[in-house]
């Protein structure tokens, strides 16, 4: 529950200010009992002076728009959004349609400064995962990469593909936001 998590969450944090590391939001999903900006509202509530550089965010959709939707959901939060998975489950899809998709997906968080890093999930599937086997990277019949991880590669390669130069905010409790925060990406 997002009070559970607020309840731990100093933990985490002190991990992260003792190795002076950048601190993310949990990362909820879409599809739980909760929207990921709800969850995140709850979690924020409850944990009284707690610091975030960034929110932290999964998505698995098979259109753009709700790549969108949910994106807009959660820049009420004023943070950087870091992508930390996503890709649209594929079963009975083929690999051209995953890179049509993907195509769509990181031409718009390319050019969209709030989205500072992203990260495609499917590094190799198989079968009988429910996300399909078109969203893999990895074609593990052929030991190489899959079209979709040919597409991908790049946006390893280019540090502007996968950060901006967004500067952080520091959240309060009540989800407003004071001064940039010192940390760098």
């Amino acid at each position: 529950s997002p009070a559970l998590a607020a309840s731990m969450w100093p933990t985490v944090a002190a991990v992260a200010s003792e190795h002076g590391l950048r601190v993310g939001s949990p990362c909820p999903s879409p599809g739980g009992n909760l929207s990921p900006a709800d969850w995140l509202t709850q979690f924020f509530g409850n944990c009284t002076g707690c610091h975030f550089d960034f929110i932290a965010i999964h998505l698995y959709e098979t259109q753009i728009g709700g790549v969108q939707y949910w994106l807009s959901t959660i820049r009420k939060f004023n943070l950087p959004i870091w992508v930390t998975e996503f890709n649209a489950p594929s079963i009975g899809q083929t690999y051209e349609w995953e890179v049509a998709f993907m195509r769509q997906v990181l031409d718009y968080f390319d050019n969209d400064p709030a989205i500072e890093r992203y990260a495609w999930f499917g590094m190799r599937t198989y079968p009988d995962v429910s996300v399909g086997t078109a969203t893999s990277l990895f074609d593990v019949s052929r030991l190489a990469l899959s079209p979709v991880g040919q597409l991908y590669k790049p946006a390893l390669n280019e540090s502007d593909s996968y950060t901006s130069t967004t500067t952080a905010t520091t959240p309060v409790s009540s989800g407003q936001t004071t001064s940039p925060a010192s940390s760098s990406p």
